[in-house]
């Protein structure tokens, strides 16, 4: 079977309830491991749930060259988004990129961590406890309320 690339539609032949798609929880929205991404970072995760498939495997090519071009951006903020999705454990680093050797294997290969690899098993609670310095839920409490028109 060819593997797509990430981030590339699936085919038009697939069924409806076959096609790629992402589920972003409400709750998320109370975590600091989520509330405190920057907005690139929420894109990128969003982008890599959408390009997850159960029957392929969790391994998504990510060099920050093909971040950036994706996100609009530039190499270090994409960079900067890889590692903040890594920091707070919503996605793994498998393979380290590099700049010497072939050039195929100088991509860095990230996965998901909610989903199981071929190497590890799914550790879906990893971003629930991450919790930054001096974050506390009164600081947070802004961010989770909703707008109800009130100024």
């Amino acid at each position: 079977m060819r593997r797509r690339k990430p981030f590339s539609p699936p085919p038009p032949n697939r069924a409806r309830s076959d096609r790629a798609h992402a589920r972003l929880y409400a709750f998320w929205r109370t975590l600091p491991a989520y509330a405190t991404l920057s907005p690139h970072a929420k894109v990128l995760l969003a982008e890599l749930l959408m390009a997850y498939r159960p029957e392929s495997h969790n391994a998504f090519e990510l060099s920050d060259a093909f971040t950036a071009a994706h996100l609009g951006v530039c190499p270090n903020t994409a960079r900067k988004a890889i590692f903040e999705l890594v920091e707070r454990g919503w996605i793994e680093i498998e393979r380290d990129g590099g700049t010497t050797g072939k050039k195929a294997h100088r991509k860095r290969i990230v996965s998901l961590s909610c989903f199981q690899t071929e190497v590890r098993s799914a550790q879906p609670g990893r971003y629930e406890f991450w919790k930054e310095p001096g974050v506390t839920k009164a600081k947070l409490r802004p961010i989770l309320r909703p707008w109800v028109g009130e100024t």
